[in-house]
């Protein structure tokens, strides 16, 4: 876990990797700013702000590092960036008030920005969040916290290719940016368990997955045509993009 030194205006989380310093704003605002230790080390966003808590701050930089404390603030935070996927992926195909009291599973929610989303976007729903990491298991319930959310819980799964149990059945089923992270030879064992924890009739979304074809690799890089690569220099230009090349 980062170590943190806590001044009269300012708090400094240190780790390994980098440091974050969380400046005190107005009106609960926080301004973040990430220094990685190592002059041209990928970083996904070095300043952003926020009303979080310093303890939540705190818990995303242990579980994902610098490089990514203001990624994961960004997701929640902007409305243009995980919030515009999601309204496209689900409401593009299905009614907002279809989901309205129904009970909604977030598959592979990570450290919770896809859960706190949907429990936005459908305040009258049940949302069980479930990812297979403990470490964001627990960003993901402070997360929920910091929102007052009552209607979302958020479970740790047991395996891969499995569920919790006795988690009962859904109306819809999201999985984002989660589908390709489970190996194939998982994939069948849990798409059976998804199929049999949906109600009839109800959706299985799987949504932000990398296009194989897709002119850009949009997942992680940015790169144009990396997909139309080899494997061996897909992963040549992948690692020299993160680290500044």
């Amino acid at each position: 876990m980062p170590n943190s030194r806590e001044g009269m205006t300012a708090v400094t989380l240190e780790h390994p990797d980098g440091t974050v310093r969380v400046v005190k704003g107005s009106g609960g605002i926080r301004l973040v700013e990430v220094r990685m230790h190592e002059e041209g080390r990928f970083c996904s966003w070095a300043r952003c702000e926020t009303r979080y808590p310093i303890a939540l701050i705190e818990a995303i930089l242990g579980a994902k590092g610098p490089s990514y404390v203001c990624d994961d603030i960004q997701r929640d935070k902007n409305p243009k960036y995980v919030q515009t996927q999601l309204n496209n992926d689900l409401l593009s195909y299905i009614d907002p008030s279809a989901f309205a009291g129904r009970r909604i599973l977030d598959l592979g929610c990570g450290s919770g920005s896809s859960t706190a989303i949907l429990g936005r976007m459908f305040p009258d729903s049940e949302i069980v969040a479930v990812d297979l990491l403990p470490e964001y298991v627990a960003v993901a319930r402070a997360q929920v916290e910091h929102h007052g959310y009552d209607r979302v819980r958020v479970l740790l799964s047991p395996a891969p290719d499995r569920l919790p149990d006795g988690i009962g059945r859904f109306d819809f089923i999201v999985l984002s940016a989660a589908y390709e992270h489970v190996l194939p030879g998982e994939r069948r064992s849990l798409t059976a368990r998804l199929w049999e924890a949906l109600i009839p009739g109800g959706v299985l979304f799987i949504n932000q997955t990398p296009y194989r074809w897709s002119l850009i690799e949009s997942h992680t890089s940015g790169l144009p045509f990396l997909n139309y690569l080899p494997a061996f220099l897909t992963v040549r230009l992948r690692v020299g993009s993160r680290n500044g090349a």
